[in-house]
């Protein structure tokens, strides 16, 4: 995958999220104005707050994962590179970046 190439689903991804959310909270759906908002969001930050707890956890677990998959490509702190440079090595990063 080249850098556009990432760019574009990046956005793509990115603009999928965004349909998602306004096909949640649609400004045409009045409903939420009679709810009880304050114990509604509470409610949904411990919603919130499990899944983050979920996806931390899901998270390191593929870190693990990976980093017994390609220990092989790990810099010397043993960590697997994201980004560009972990979707193609001859893909450079940007002059004045790391």
């Amino acid at each position: 995958m080249n850098e556009s190439e990432l760019r574009n689903s990046v956005k793509e991804l990115s603009d999928m999220f965004n349909e998602l959310c306004e096909a949640k909270y649609n400004s045409e759906n009045l409903e939420y104005l009679g709810q009880n908002t304050i114990s509604n969001y509470a409610n949904a930050l411990v919603e919130l707050a499990v899944s983050c707890r979920q996806q931390f956890i899901k998270l390191l677990m593929l870190q693990e994962e990976l980093q017994r998959e390609l220990a092989d490509k790990a810099d010397e702190n043993g960590e697997i590179k994201m980004g560009i440079e972990g979707f193609n090595a001859s893909v450079k990063p940007p002059q004045g970046t790391k």
